[in-house]
């Protein structure tokens, strides 16, 4: 079953003719690629771009993969991709079993108001639908996930934030996985316009970024940026 990207695509022009589009494409940093990788390894593939308006109405396990905030996923409001899954003739069906969120915040809620969370507003969705039983977890702050690190979530606490941003820059130069520049530190990224793609992709750029994540995780770990387990994540059922 599917993972779904949420990433936006951009239009994308002839050089000659940079008024003409001619097809558009999603640009993924290597934290994107490495969470559709951890997604496919859950719930299998194909890769789906949320863009693409893909048909849902067969699919019982779903991944939704996209850098996250409080009660968004790539700038998009919860309840617009909670209408994707649950409405209309290309949502989920009522068979719909799994969903996994690996965005940051997804358990967060919104000015602290309660049902806001993006994984709140996904099961409220689902349960209004008659979809009920789904269990759905969110990241209570930044969340680090491959399956290099196994399962288990990692979440930096509010206070580590600061600390994590500049151990994160640090390993991500010295693994050659992003550069140091006059504005910061810039991440490797990749482009693709085709999803079928995406899926062989994923997995090369989780190989080249284990031993970073591997080496963050002990990093934090040394510095006491993480939240406890139990406090890391929370969870929801429709």
């Amino acid at each position: 079953m599917p993972v779904l990207v949420t990433v936006p695509k951009i239009s994308i022009s002839r050089k000659s003719a940079p008024r003409t589009n001619v097809g558009s494409t999603s640009s993924l940093d290597f934290i994107v690629w490495t969470s559709i990788d951890y997604g496919i390894t859950r719930v299998g593939g194909p890769v789906m771009f949320f863009d693409d308006d893909p048909d849902l109405s067969q699919v019982t396990e779903l991944c939704i993969v996209g850098h996250g905030s409080p009660g968004q996923i790539e700038g998009r409001d919860a309840a617009a991709i909670a209408a994707r899954l649950t409405e209309g003739p290309k949502a989920v069906p009522d068979s719909f079993r799994t969903l996994i969120v690996t965005s940051c915040y997804a358990g967060v809620l919104v000015g602290g108001q309660k049902g806001t969370a993006v994984i709140d507003v996904l099961a409220a969705a689902l349960r209004a639908r008659g979809i009920t039983g789904v269990t759905i977890s969110g990241a209570m702050g930044p969340s680090i996930k491959a399956n290099e690190l196994g399962s288990t979530f990692r979440v930096v606490s509010d206070s580590g934030l600061n600390t994590a941003g500049q151990v994160q820059n640090d390993d991500i130069v010295g693994h050659g996985i992003g550069v140091q520049t006059t504005t910061g530190v810039k991440r490797l990224i990749g482009s693709t316009t085709d999803p079928q793609l995406a899926g062989q992709a994923a997995e090369m750029m989780a190989k080249i970024s284990g031993q970073f994540y591997r080496e963050f995780v002990a990093h934090l770990e040394d510095a006491r940026t993480l939240l406890d387990p139990k406090n890391a994540m929370r969870t929801v059922t429709s």
